[in-house]
């Protein structure tokens, strides 16, 4: 009996750690989109972007390793680069996949890889295909450099108070907003956009000297909708 009592309370002790150490190990996609979608909202469309600079050796075995698989490759030149791209889907998340791949004319700059998911809806099964795509991608294209870019995007009906929905937000992230904006444009659309920071994944960036890894920015839509887009560490794309 004391044996099977202590088993009992070492399975508790240990049960919870095991938790945390799962969330901790999902991506900052996954537990954006899973935690908004637990909130009672639904995505529209998420993006993923990964960037990487790397010596001109390393991206033209990136090249190689593409040519492999894809069966074709745009490539663009200027006079400061040469550029090659590829437009590919991966039909279990549903996505569209860019790799852009820029290699600098001059020896004085590093080349870089950049690729971009963009899917549309968020569920189980598409959850699960994520993971596996980008486990796939980090570990045939990008090494612990790498630096990762998520924003999803959702509306919900005008109804809901900015003011109400932003602190619902702050919650369900444990966020804490660091700044805030407001568009100054009488016609903007865009209601207010606010940067934080959430312990609940690692990523970060550095602005004026504070940890940022969460942008939230709200925007009324002509159908008297609000748009919402939530990026992680910043949103890179145009909103």
């Amino acid at each position: 009996m004391r044996l099977t009592a202590l088993y009992i309370f070492i399975l508790l002790l240990v049960l919870p750690s095991a938790t945390m150490a799962h969330i901790n190990n999902q991506g900052p996609m996954v537990q954006l989109a899973n935690n908004y979608q637990e909130s009672g909202h639904n995505i529209s469309e998420w993006n993923v972007t990964i960037k990487e600079q790397m010596d001109r050796e390393t991206a033209i075995q990136k090249i190689h390793k593409l040519k492999k698989n894809v069966d074709f490759i745009k490539e663009s030149t200027d006079k400061h680069s040469n550029k090659f791209f590829v437009n590919d889907t991966h039909n279990a998340t549903k996505s569209e996949v860019h790799y852009t791949i820029i290699i600098p004319k001059s020896s004085h700059y590093k080349a870089e890889l950049i690729v971009s998911i963009n899917g549309h809806n968020w569920n189980k099964s598409i959850n699960t295909a994520y993971e596996k795509q980008i486990e796939k991608l980090r570990k045939d294209f990008f090494s612990m450099d790498s630096k990762t870019f998520a924003c999803i995007k959702g509306k919900v009906h005008d109804t809901i108070n900015n003011v109400y929905f932003m602190h619902k937000m702050k919650e369900i992230y444990q966020a804490k907003i660091l700044s805030k904006q407001t568009d100054s444009i009488e016609d903007s659309m865009i209601n207010v956009i606010q940067y934080g920071y959430t312990p609940l994944w690692k990523e970060n960036m550095t602005i004026d000297g504070k940890p940022i890894n969460l942008q939230f920015v709200i925007k009324r839509t002509t159908s008297d909708a609000l748009e919402i887009r939530i990026g992680t560490p910043i949103l890179i794309n145009e909103y």
